[in-house]
């Protein structure tokens, strides 16, 4: 019998192994493998601390945190609730300053009897004029309506106190917000700020110099305490004490 290759009589050669190939997994296990080995990595990296902050805990301080009310910057209960600015509405008022109308009737006029002396306060384009009642109750025509306050300021709504002694108005004067004002009545003779109220010398002043002080005005120079003054007068706000309200806690 003839030797076949890879054998002899003596001895049997070896035989080698032969390694069968693994079955491949489905797609849907791999898949689940994947999500395994990241559900595990999350879990270590969130109970764990990183490998960085194990060589820097001698670094860590102790952080105190302050509990802050956020409406505490912004509380509504004070007054003013931001700096105002230096500003007035009579003299920083870039537009035409001068209107005459000489009128006869007027409508949604707000009035109002002094129930001492029978005087009438009424307001029409922002001015207060005054009708005296002695003069109305005598003649029983038309009388001569005297402004007793007037101006850039808007003035309305003017009302007598009960015992006829004080009158008081809404007016946006100063910085153009408006405000309630208070002041002395003393009659509508007295409170005349026209030219017809001669008995007033000081009233007569202001108007004298009214022109230049207002040329002065349009060419942007600021007001001394004289021009003020005289302004005050001829508006009427300089008779006696000016009271604003003002709300207070």
């Amino acid at each position: 019998m003839s030797l076949k290759a890879g054998y002899n009589n003596k001895e049997p050669s070896a035989l080698l192994p032969v390694h069968a190939r693994p079955a491949r997994k489905s797609k849907g296990e791999r898949i689940r493998a994947y999500l395994g080995l990241l559900l595990t990595a999350a879990i270590f990296s969130t109970l764990l601390p990183a490998a960085w902050t194990l060589f820097h805990e001698t670094n860590l301080r102790l952080v105190s945190i302050k509990k802050v009310d956020p409406v505490a910057e912004w509380q509504d209960n004070v007054w003013p609730i931001r700096e105002q600015t230096p500003w007035d509405i009579s003299t920083d008022y870039h537009y035409p300053r001068l209107l005459n109308y000489d009128v006869r009737e007027g409508t949604w006029l707000r009035l109002d009897v002094n129930p001492a002396s029978g005087d009438i306060v009424f307001d029409m384009l922002g001015d207060i004029y005054c009708l005296p009642g002695s003069e109305v109750l005598a003649s029983g025509k038309s009388v001569r309506a005297r402004p007793v306050l007037r101006g850039v300021p808007h003035d309305t709504d003017p009302h007598f106190s009960p015992d006829g002694k004080r009158f008081v108005f809404r007016s946006d004067a100063g910085l153009g917000v408006e405000n309630i004002w208070i002041s002395e009545w003393k009659g509508c003779s007295v409170m005349d700020i026209t030219s017809v109220n001669t008995r007033n010398e000081e009233l007569q002043m202001a108007l004298r110099v009214e022109a230049q002080e207002e040329a002065l005005l349009k060419k942007g120079i600021p007001e001394s305490e004289k021009r003020r003054y005289n302004r005050l007068v001829r508006e009427g706000r300089a008779w006696g004490k000016f009271f604003k309200l003002t709300e207070t806690s």
